[in-house]
């Protein structure tokens, strides 16, 4: 029979040894040639609650060493000095915590967590210390897990040993959260077709038109479609005469843009909105934007407002969005969403909005960046609808170089919980 995996409780057959350990002092440590036969109701794997060192539920390599003392978690850890030295528990739950001490001869000992190795803990201290949380896992997916702890083969330079000491393990199993719901959007662009025009899902919302001169090609995400940029020519369009529902200034007064955005460049860009520059009238609206750096979104997801439909009264140029502190990411999917409620303009960069309490501009003005506060309103004649670039007078500006995926506009705000549910929901499919 194969021996060297046992329980460190249970054995039948005990040898007596003694030991003794730097910090810890005399023990008494037992071996078995055999390991106790296994208790079938043992086979499943624990859930929540404190294993102690000797639990039934612990399986080790090795030869290990027991020492009693009031000092620690259920009166005594086990150590081990064994070259292959390992302890492992099998447990339901969504987290586990090692509970250890630190001492003069402590070693750097490795944690692994379902066959993979996640952790290298230096434990050595110049003077002892018991029941200490040396290492704990952060969330697990929910079900069942294994935790390893091996010996290792270093230690600190300081330290005057190198063994490994268990006192207990701590699993805990938090139940999810329930799933805050979404909301259906009033348009919904997944960009099934292999080419434009690109169909909303939702009905009643418009298509997306391939804009004039661009060559916007449709490509696979890990969201399903999406469509690629090239930065200079590349949009898609609903011209404003089409948009419809899109057109929230004139019903809710309030919105949301929300798009899977990939950026391989460091200019700003228009995501998706309702923002064409014109000396022909004031037909701004709303826009998600990225890296508007002129006041205050320097490589930052942005969300843009206006009821004048033009500059900021006072400004050349509208500074009348939110700034989310946090800097983009180049080169790698990203959820990039604005919300307005008709008072507060919010920014959000996968799932969170960080506060931006204080920014001061060009002209002296002292004001919040993160959320913006906006009472106005929203124009409701505005222009045309334009994914990744904005018209200026025939020109295109604020290019988007990249890919957007699953673009989707609400006709109000989303909560913070709404908008972190997004999030959670659609980031699996990154992998």
């Amino acid at each position: 029979m194969d021996d060297s995996r046992r329980p460190l409780a249970g054995l039948s057959r005990r040898t007596m040894l003694t030991g003794s350990i730097a910090g810890v002092g005399t023990a008494l440590a037992y071996a078995s040639p055999a390991a106790a036969a296994a208790d079938p109701a043992e086979s499943t794997a624990p859930g929540a609650g404190t294993y102690e060192n000797g639990s039934p539920h612990i399986t080790t390599t090795g030869s290990w060493t027991t020492l009693s003392s009031p000092a620690d978690s259920g009166g005594s850890i086990s150590y081990s000095t064994s070259t292959r030295a390992s302890a492992a528990l099998t447990f339901t739950g969504t987290s586990v915590s090692w509970i250890s001490r630190r001492t003069p001869s402590s070693g750097t000992n490795e944690v692994w967590i379902d066959d993979a190795l996640v952790a290298t803990i230096d434990r050595y201290s110049p003077t002892a210390r018991a029941k200490q949380t040396v290492w704990t896992s952060g969330t697990l997916p929910a079900g069942t897990h294994t935790i390893t702890l091996k010996r290792g083969s270093t230690k600190n330079p300081a330290a005057t040993g190198s063994t490994i000491i268990l006192d207990a393990f701590v699993v805990e199993d938090t139940p999810a959260p329930p799933q805050t719901p979404v909301p259906a959007p009033i348009a919904d662009w997944s960009f099934t077709e292999s080419a434009a025009p690109y169909a909303s899902a939702v009905a009643g919302a418009p298509a997306l038109l391939q804009g004039a001169s661009s060559t916007a090609t449709r490509i696979s995400t890990p969201f399903g479609g999406g469509v690629r940029f090239n930065g200079t020519t590349d949009f898609l369009v609903v011209p404003k005469s089409d948009i419809g529902v899109l057109n929230v200034g004139a019903s809710t007064g309030a919105v949301t843009v929300a798009a899977w955005v990939l950026s391989t460049d460091s200019n700003n860009a228009n995501i998706a909105g309702i923002w064409e520059e014109s000396a022909v009238g004031p037909l701004r609206s709303y826009a998600l934007f990225n890296d508007l750096p002129d006041y205050g979104g320097d490589d930052m997801v942005c969300m843009e407002v206006s009821k004048q439909g033009g500059p900021t009264p006072g400004y050349p140029f509208s500074i009348d969005y939110s700034s989310e502190p946090r800097k983009m990411t180049r080169g790698v999917w990203e959820l990039h969403v604005g919300t307005y409620d008709g008072e507060l303009a919010i920014a959000y960069l996968n799932g969170e909005s960080t506060s931006y309490p204080s920014y001061t501009d060009k002209q002296g003005a002292t004001y919040a960046k993160n959320p913006y506060v906006y009472p106005d309103g929203l124009n409701a004649a505005p222009g045309d609808f334009m994914v990744g670039a904005v018209g200026r007078d025939g020109k295109l500006i604020n290019l988007h170089k990249g890919s957007i995926a699953r673009l989707r506009v609400w006709d109000r705000a989303l909560t913070a919980d709404e908008v972190r549910a997004l999030h959670a929901a659609e980031r699996a499919d990154l992998g």
